[in-house]
Formats: C-alpha cells, sequence, structure tokens
C-alpha cells in the first residue's frame, strides 16, 4: 500500500478505478474480473472510483513526500472532459490535506 513505500517515493501515477462485486461485470461500463479475483476493477476518470484520495494524500504528506505526481485519467469517456475532471478532483484531494 501506499504507506508502505511512501517514504521512499520520488513519483506517484494517480490513476482511479471502481471496484465493484463480480456479479455487477459485463454491465455497461463494468470490466470483467481477472480470473480468480472475486471482484471488477473499472477505469474511472481520478476522483471518480473507489479509490481514497485524500487519504492516500494523507499518507504521503505524513511521510514528507516531496515528489511529483501524473494524473491518468482512465475513464470509460477518454478525451479531454475526463482529463479536466482528474484535474479538478486531485487537486480538491490535495488541498483537503494541505
Amino acid at each position: 500500500g501506499v504507506r508502505q513505500v511512501a517514504q521512499a517515493s520520488l513519483h506517484v501515477h494517480v490513476h482511479d478505478y471502481l471496484v465493484v462485486p463480480d456479479s455487477e461485470a459485463g454491465k455497461e461500463g463494468v470490466h470483467a474480473s481477472r480470473p480468480g479475483k472475486p471482484h471488477s476493477r473499472t477505469p474511472r476518470a481520478v476522483g471518480e472510483g473507489s479509490v481514497d484520495l485524500v487519504a492516500a494524500f494523507g499518507i504521503l504528506k505524513e511521510a514528507g513526500f516531496k515528489g511529483s505526481l501524473s494524473i491518468e485519467p482512465e475513464s470509460p469517456d477518454p478525451g479531454f472532459d475526463a482529463l479536466a475532471t482528474s484535474i479538478k478532483n486531485t487537486r480538491a484531494a490535495r488541498d483537503a490535506v494541505v
């Protein structure tokens, strides 16, 4: 997890996904899981999935993280809208812990 690597990290790759039970797989926008996994992970714009960004950024702050971030908006609706949403949500999460 984030806590185990935070102190040694120079860069963090920020992306998000929605975790849903496998019973939801196959519905619109929900990808099937890998074999042997009890849940499905479906890409979302940063801040629109299951990742608790405020908690992750809080851990990074506690560890003294001073590195860089890259944002990857893995969204079912790719493009500049997903990128803009991802940037806005990343800033909001960062600002919540600063």
